[in-house]
């Protein structure tokens, strides 16, 4: 730490220090600066990479995304229709299990048909992969039976809901109520309704592959976009601090320096960091010669 002047006074050491500490705000501003870059840089390499390595998801055409709609949309309807057909069911055994929990009946009315879906997406997602190994499996290999037993497994569950739908509508019938009666009657045809849809899923596996991996790809690049989006607009805000900064500090050294000869205060010091965006921020004849002011002690010469 260097001795005070004794003949400095309060003003000129207020003006000093006010100085140093405008170095100080420079160099870190810029040095925020070159860190939010190299973020920048490496998150569109990111971007770019994975771009490159799922095409059909980058550069899907406009009736590949439509099939994605359709299939995610019809994922949701058939989850709305399950929690109509058993999620009444659901609720009561829960209540009937777990008395003291009055919360759990509002679950599982709305969990369970969401747990049946899952685990039917589960069966068809092994159901397609067992079948893809089986098309690319050599000639003369054994033979596998894996999509057989697969699909003998996702038929099963599919039976559930219309087991379930079916039990319901028979209970309600023995109610002798006309809408318990009405509703039995329809039971057959919720039955084959609800069949029919999860049949459709066990059997759409490469439907659910894809739009799983479009989803988890449209994810990936909308977090990496918004980590961009973010550290360019805080590298363009720190950019208009470090401008507003070393505008203020060219006037403030001017200002100490014709108001005290004899006690100047020397440039900087300034980083490598802060001489490279002083560049690119004002130019070689920025305004009030600012980056040749900066570029000074660089030179080694006095800049006009």
């Amino acid at each position: 730490m260097m001795p005070a002047n004794p003949t400095e006074t309060e003003p000129m050491r207020r003006s000093r220090k006010a100085i140093l500490q405008l170095v100080e705000t420079i160099n870190a501003c810029a040095t925020l600066v070159a860190r939010l870059v190299a973020d920048i840089v490496l998150l569109r390499q990111e971007l770019l990479a994975l771009a490159q390595q799922h095409p059909e998801f980058a550069q899907a055409n406009q009736r590949e995304l439509a099939e994605f709609f359709v299939y995610r949309l019809s994922l949701v309807c058939i989850y709305a229709l399950d929690v109509m057909l058993i999620g009444g069911f659901a609720e009561f055994c829960a209540r009937a299990l777990f008395p003291h929990w009055p919360f759990i009946g509002t679950v599982a009315r709305f969990l369970t048909p969401l747990a049946v879906l899952g685990f039917e997406l589960g069966i068809a997602a092994q159901r397609h992969a067992a079948k893809v190994e089986v098309e690319e499996a050599l000639p003369g290999a054994p033979r596998s039976h894996a999509v057989t037993w697969w699909t003998v497994l996702g038929v099963a569950w599919a039976s559930v809901v219309p087991a379930i739908t079916w039990y319901t509508q028979h209970a309600a019938g023995s109610l002798k109520l006309a809408t318990s009666i009405v509703l039995a009657r329809l039971g057959p045809v919720l039955m084959v309704i609800a069949f029919i849809l999860h049949l459709a899923v066990l059997f759409a596996g490469k439907f659910a592959h894809d739009a799983k991996g479009h989803i988890a790809y449209w994810l990936e690049t909308h977090k990496l976009r918004r980590r961009e989006a973010k550290a360019s607009a805080d590298a363009h805000t720190k950019r208009e601090v470090f401008q507003r900064a070393v505008v203020h500090y060219v006037h403030s050294l001017d200002h100490h320096n014709t108001l005290y000869p004899g006690q100047e205060i020397a440039l900087g010091p300034f980083t490598e960091e802060t001489m490279s965006l002083a560049v690119q921020v004002f130019g070689s004849a920025g305004p009030l010669n600012i980056a040749n002011n900066l570029l000074r002690t660089r030179r080694g010469i006095n800049s006009p």
